[in-house]
């Protein structure tokens, strides 16, 4: 693995584009849209861990209306 490469998912919004199923404090990052029960953000990470090497490598942007949800859905 490149040492210099950080995965970085951008898990930011405001829950409008699939209106009505996402919403402010559930925006679609949070939805778990193929029937896997995992969420877009959840399956986002798992395909990146690979890369970055475990989850602390793993970097996750967002705001602070939605970091609690983010922490509830990842380690």
């Amino acid at each position: 693995m490149n040492q210099s490469l950080i995965p970085v998912i951008l898990a930011g919004g405001k829950g409008e584009r699939f209106w009505p199923l996402s919403r402010k404090h559930r925006p679609k990052q949070f939805l778990s849209l193929d029937g896997s029960g995992k969420s877009l953000l959840q399956a986002t990470a798992d395909r990146l861990l690979s890369l970055a090497g475990g989850w602390e490598k793993l970097w996750v942007v967002t705001s602070a209306l939605l970091a609690d949800g983010v922490k509830e859905q990842l380690p």
